[in-house]
């Protein structure tokens, strides 16, 4: 894969503090101030990006924010690697990475309380799955320079897991879907700022 724009990723999730502060809202039915938001639907992570990028100190610094594709998710997720989870293919691992079935007692947790990646993002694996901004499709067969999703379905590609999730449903690969309109308790989401550099820059 191939990208020709600069992103810059969300270390975390969006917070339920972080969500509140763009959209006035409280929509996690687990609190926390720190833990990621959810129960947040795909148009309402939509909308937060529209807001985010609407605020006049944003809009003067030129930045706009979004949902990342599935696979700029992924390419994130892996931090340079291309083992089953960024850490490698050890799965007893991700106890010391993310929060899933076998060590959350069925609760997500704040966020940056786990290892990061090679790229010092938190919580690409587990706390609770990610809405993207693709479509749920099948992959091309080509390469292609900033891929995108399917044009056509009726679900919202999810990536990451959550704290609900075995272990094998956490890896960089792992992938889900859900309607725009779904809302759960272990769904939320992260965000890219969008630089533009032109179909000539260093890759």
């Amino acid at each position: 894969l191939e990208f020709r724009r600069v992103l810059f990723r969300s270390v975390f999730e969006v917070t339920q503090e972080q969500y509140a502060l763009v959209m006035n809202a409280y929509p996690s039915k687990l609190k926390g101030p720190k833990n990621p938001v959810t129960n947040v639907s795909w148009d309402e992570a939509q909308e937060f990006c529209r807001r985010l990028s609407a605020n006049p100190i944003e809009r003067a610094a030129k930045r706009v924010y979004r949902l990342p594709t599935e696979a700029e998710w992924e390419y994130a997720c892996r931090g340079g690697t291309t083992a089953e989870f960024s850490f490698g293919e050890d799965q007893s691992q991700l106890v010391e990475y993310g929060w899933f079935k076998d060590n959350a007692n069925s609760r997500p947790f704040p966020v940056v309380q786990r290892k990061p990646n090679p790229w010092g993002l938190h919580d690409m694996h587990g706390n609770v799955a990610e809405w993207c901004q693709d479509l749920l499709g099948d992959y091309t067969s080509t390469d292609e320079n900033d891929p995108t999703g399917s044009a056509i379905g009726t679900k919202h590609v999810t990536r990451g897991g959550s704290y609900l999730d075995a272990a094998s449903n956490c890896r960089s690969t792992s992938r889900g879907g859900s309607s725009s309109e779904t809302r759960e308790a272990n769904l939320g989401f992260r965000v890219v700022m969008v630089v533009n550099r032109g179909s000539n820059a260093a890759k």
